[in-house]
C-alpha cells in the first residue's frame, strides 16, 4: 500500500489514513484505514496534528478527490492571487506577514495536490498576470526546490523570492508592461531595470533576509553570463534566482498575453532546452523531471486515436502519464471522461503517439463549444 504525506491543513473529507497516528503517550488517536470525516480532519487539527500519512488513490479515487480538490484549490488559488495583488499595490506598507501567508498556502497546495496545481497555472486574464504569474512563478519554483530535496525553510525563502521577484514591475508605467506590440529600445530598458526598482523597494522594507532579496533581484540572471542587470555568470547567481529563472520563463510562455498566442507545455519545455546554456543544468533537469516529457496539461493522441490531457506523471516513468481521456477511437466525445495510469500493467500497449499541435487542440475544444480551454475539461 502506497502512501504520502499531507499536511493536515490541506486534508479533505474522504482520505484514508495510511499510518495509525498516536499521541506522545503512545495512545490511539486514529487507526490505519480509517476514513477522514470533517469532524476527524478538526479534531486532528485541534490535536496539533502537523501532517498525517494518507492513502495513495486509486485511479477512480483519484478522480472522485480531484473532482472535490480542484475548485478549493482553484478558489484558492484566485484568493492568493487577489491578495498579493491588493498586498503589491498597497502604497503605504509592504504587509509582509500576509506575504508569508500567501507563500504558506501554496506550500500547503505543492504537497496536498501538485498536478492540480501544476493546471491551475493556466489560468490567468490579461487584467491581473502581473499578480497572477507571481503566483504561479512561486509555485512551480517550490516544486522545483521540493525536487531539489530543500528543507522546509528553504523552500519558505524560495518561495518569497519567487512570489516578489516581480516586484519592480510595479515601478513600470503600466502603459509599457501591458503594451501590446514590439517594445522600442527605451521601453525595454525601462522593463530590465526592474530588478533594481524590486532590490531598492525590498531592502527599504527591513522585512527580507539577503537570501530573499538576492533570489528575487537576480532572476533575469543568466547561467551564461547573458542576462541583467549585473550580468552574473554561473554559480555568481543565488541558487534561488537559479531555480526562479526557469520557473519565471516557463510560466510566461504558457500564459496568454495579448500580443501573441501561449505556447503549449511542451513548446515551453522546449524552448527551454533551445536554451539550456542560459540556465543552471541541475535546475532544468530537475525541472524537467517533475514535468516529463508530456507536462501536466498536455492534450495528446493514443495510439488508439483517442484523445486525453495528461493529469499526472511518474518521475521514474516520463512517458506513461497519467491520463483523463475524453474521446473514443473515432474520435467521439465519451459521455464521461476515464481516467487511465499508462503505468499500469492493464495499458502496457497503450501508448501516447503525439503531443497535439496548437490548431489541433482549437479543433478539439470546439466540441465542447465555444470559450471551453483545456483548464476547463
Amino acid at each position: 500500500m502506497a502512501v504520502r504525506t499531507v499536511k493536515t491543513s490541506a486534508l479533505i473529507p474522504g482520505m484514508v489514513i495510511g499510518r495509525d497516528i498516536l499521541q506522545s503517550s503512545g495512545a490511539y488517536l486514529l487507526q490505519e484505514g480509517t476514513v477522514l470525516t470533517l469532524a476527524a480532519i478538526r479534531k486532528l487539527e485541534k490535536w496539533g496534528i502537523e501532517e498525517v500519512q494518507i492513502v495513495e488513490p486509486n485511479e477512480e479515487q483519484k478522480e472522485v478527490w480531484e473532482a472535490k480538490l480542484r475548485p478549493e484549490m482553484e478558489l484558492s488559488h484566485a484568493s492568493t492571487v487577489n491578495l498579493m495583488e491588493q498586498v503589491l499595490t498597497n502604497n503605504e506598507s509592504l504587509e509582509i506577514e500576509k506575504i508569508r501567508d500567501a507563500v504558506g498556502e501554496i506550500m500547503n497546495q505543492v504537497g496536498l495536490g501538485r498536478d492540480i496545481l501544476l493546471n491551475l497555472s493556466h489560468l490567468k486574464s490579461y487584467d491581473n498576470y502581473l499578480f497572477a504569474h507571481s503566483v504561479n512563478v512561486c509555485s512551480l519554483a517550490m516544486i522545483i526546490g521540493e525536487g531539489m530535496g530543500m528543507t522546509p525553510a528553504e523552500l519558505e525563502k524560495l518561495g518569497l523570492a519567487a512570489i516578489l521577484h516581480d516586484i519592480g514591475m510595479l515601478k513600470v508605467p503600466v502603459e509599457i508592461w501591458k503594451q501590446q506590440r514590439g517594445l522600442t529600445s527605451e521601453e525595454l530598458k525601462e522593463i530590465q531595470r526592474h530588478p533594481l526598482y524590486g532590490h531598492d523597494f525590498l531592502t527599504q522594507s527591513g522585512g527580507f533576509s539577503p537570501d530573499v532579496i538576492a533570489g528575487a533581484v537576480q532572476h533575469h540572471e543568466r547561467y551564461d553570463g547573458s542576462g541583467y542587470p549585473h550580468g552574473l555568470y554561473g554559480q555568481e547567481i543565488h541558487k534561488y534566482a537559479r531555480i526562479i529563472a526557469v520557473a519565471d520563463v516557463y510560466d510566461a510562455c504558457i500564459s496568454p498575453r495579448p500580443h501573441r498566442e501561449p505556447m503549449t507545455p511542451r513548446e515551453a519545455l522546449d524552448n527551454l532546452m533551445i536554451f539550456k546554456e542560459k540556465y543552471d543544468p541541475d535546475v532544468l533537469y530537475t525541472f524537467l523531471s517533475v514535468m516529463a516529457v508530456y507536462p501536466i496539461g498536455s492534450l495528446v493522441q493514443l495510439n488508439t486515436g483517442e484523445i486525453g490531457k495528461v493529469v499526472g506523471i511518474h518521475k521514474n516513468q516520463p512517458f506513461r502519464p497519467e491520463l483523463r481521456v475524453y474521446t473514443d477511437r473515432q474520435g467521439k466525445i465519451l459521455e464521461k471522461p476515464r481516467r487511465i495510469n499508462l503505468d499500469d500493467k492493464n495499458f502496457l500497449l497503450i501508448h501516447i503517439a503525439k503531443t497535439l499541435e496548437r490548431a489541433e487542440i482549437a479543433a478539439f475544444l470546439s466540441k465542447f463549444g465555444s470559450g471551453v480551454s483545456a483548464w476547463d475539461i
